[in-house]
Protein backbone atom coordinates (compact mmCIF):
# COMPACT_ATOMS: atom_id res chain seq x y z
CA UNK A 1 0.00 0.00 0.00
CA UNK A 2 1.40 3.43 -0.94
CA UNK A 3 2.17 6.12 1.62
CA UNK A 4 0.45 9.67 1.49
CA UNK A 5 2.69 12.66 2.61
CA UNK A 6 2.05 14.73 5.33
CA UNK A 7 1.25 17.87 4.72
CA UNK A 8 2.94 21.22 5.21
CA UNK A 9 1.67 24.17 7.16
CA UNK A 10 1.09 26.06 4.07
CA UNK A 11 -1.15 23.48 2.31
CA UNK A 12 -4.12 24.95 1.24
CA UNK A 13 -7.58 23.40 3.34
CA UNK A 14 -8.63 21.76 -0.10
CA UNK A 15 -5.39 19.57 -0.16
CA UNK A 16 -6.04 18.96 3.90
CA UNK A 17 -9.39 17.67 2.70
CA UNK A 18 -8.54 15.33 0.22
CA UNK A 19 -5.09 13.95 2.11
CA UNK A 20 -7.69 13.03 5.26
CA UNK A 21 -10.45 11.52 2.97
CA UNK A 22 -7.46 9.55 0.99
CA UNK A 23 -5.99 8.54 4.82
CA UNK A 24 -9.47 7.05 5.79
CA UNK A 25 -10.09 5.41 2.49
CA UNK A 26 -6.23 3.94 3.25
CA UNK A 27 -7.36 2.47 6.64
CA UNK A 28 -10.50 1.10 5.20
CA UNK A 29 -8.92 -1.32 2.51
CA UNK A 30 -6.27 -2.11 5.20
CA UNK A 31 -9.44 -3.27 7.83
CA UNK A 32 -11.09 -4.93 4.76
CA UNK A 33 -8.01 -6.57 4.04
CA UNK A 34 -7.55 -8.17 7.46
CA UNK A 35 -11.30 -9.04 7.15
CA UNK A 36 -10.98 -10.82 4.17
CA UNK A 37 -7.83 -12.73 4.94
CA UNK A 38 -9.66 -13.59 8.60
CA UNK A 39 -12.67 -15.01 6.11
CA UNK A 40 -10.31 -16.67 4.11
CA UNK A 41 -8.75 -18.75 6.94
CA UNK A 42 -11.83 -19.95 8.66
CA UNK A 43 -14.05 -20.72 5.21
CA UNK A 44 -13.06 -24.29 6.04
CA UNK A 45 -14.63 -24.52 9.16
CA UNK A 46 -18.40 -23.82 8.05
CA UNK A 47 -18.90 -26.95 5.61
CA UNK A 48 -22.12 -25.74 4.46
CA UNK A 49 -21.10 -21.87 3.81
CA UNK A 50 -22.45 -21.95 0.17
CA UNK A 51 -26.03 -23.49 1.24
CA UNK A 52 -26.00 -21.01 3.97
CA UNK A 53 -25.48 -18.24 1.40
CA UNK A 54 -28.14 -19.90 -0.49
CA UNK A 55 -30.55 -19.43 2.33
CA UNK A 56 -29.77 -16.03 3.55
CA UNK A 57 -29.96 -14.66 -0.24
CA UNK A 58 -33.86 -16.47 -0.19
CA UNK A 59 -34.59 -14.88 3.37
CA UNK A 60 -33.57 -11.22 2.14
CA UNK A 61 -36.03 -11.76 -1.26
CA UNK A 62 -38.63 -12.67 0.95
CA UNK A 63 -38.29 -10.18 3.76
CA UNK A 64 -37.32 -6.88 1.68
CA UNK A 65 -40.11 -4.96 1.04
CA UNK A 66 -42.53 -7.64 2.98
CA UNK A 67 -44.71 -4.87 4.45
CA UNK A 68 -46.93 -7.61 6.64
CA UNK A 69 -43.55 -9.66 7.84
CA UNK A 70 -42.97 -6.04 9.08
CA UNK A 71 -45.73 -5.42 10.76
CA UNK A 72 -45.62 -9.29 12.60
CA UNK A 73 -42.02 -8.00 13.57
CA UNK A 74 -43.52 -4.66 15.11
CA UNK A 75 -46.21 -6.67 17.12
CA UNK A 76 -43.91 -9.12 18.26
CA UNK A 77 -41.56 -5.74 19.37
CA UNK A 78 -43.90 -4.30 21.11
CA UNK A 79 -45.73 -7.45 22.86
CA UNK A 80 -41.98 -7.60 24.40
CA UNK A 81 -42.13 -4.04 25.95
CA UNK A 82 -39.90 -2.61 23.29
CA UNK A 83 -40.82 0.57 21.91
CA UNK A 84 -41.17 1.10 18.13
CA UNK A 85 -41.28 4.12 15.83
CA UNK A 86 -41.57 4.41 12.44
CA UNK A 87 -39.88 7.22 10.37
CA UNK A 88 -40.49 8.51 6.96
CA UNK A 89 -37.40 10.44 6.73
CA UNK A 90 -33.88 11.17 8.35
CA UNK A 91 -35.01 14.31 9.92
CA UNK A 92 -38.22 12.33 11.78
CA UNK A 93 -36.08 9.52 12.49
CA UNK A 94 -33.77 12.47 14.27
CA UNK A 95 -36.72 14.17 15.47
CA UNK A 96 -38.22 11.03 17.19
CA UNK A 97 -34.82 10.30 18.90
CA UNK A 98 -34.43 13.71 20.36
CA UNK A 99 -38.13 13.53 21.57
CA UNK A 100 -37.25 9.38 22.73
CA UNK A 101 -34.10 10.61 24.73
CA UNK A 102 -35.64 14.17 26.32
CA UNK A 103 -33.63 15.41 29.28
CA UNK A 104 -31.73 12.06 29.89
CA UNK A 105 -27.95 12.66 30.64
CA UNK A 106 -26.72 8.98 29.40
CA UNK A 107 -27.59 7.50 26.35
CA UNK A 108 -25.89 4.13 25.40
CA UNK A 109 -25.65 2.85 21.68
CA UNK A 110 -25.62 -0.63 21.27
CA UNK A 111 -23.94 -2.39 18.79
CA UNK A 112 -25.20 -5.20 16.62
CA UNK A 113 -22.29 -7.00 16.38
CA UNK A 114 -22.22 -8.38 19.71
CA UNK A 115 -19.32 -11.05 19.12
CA UNK A 116 -16.83 -8.00 20.04
CA UNK A 117 -18.98 -7.13 23.35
Amino acid sequence: MSKIPKLSHKSEPAASSRLVKARRILAMRKAFDVVKKRQQANIHRIPDLEERKRRLRQARKHAIGNEALLKQAIENLRQNGIKVFRAGSREEAVSQVIREIADNKLVVKSKSNLSKE
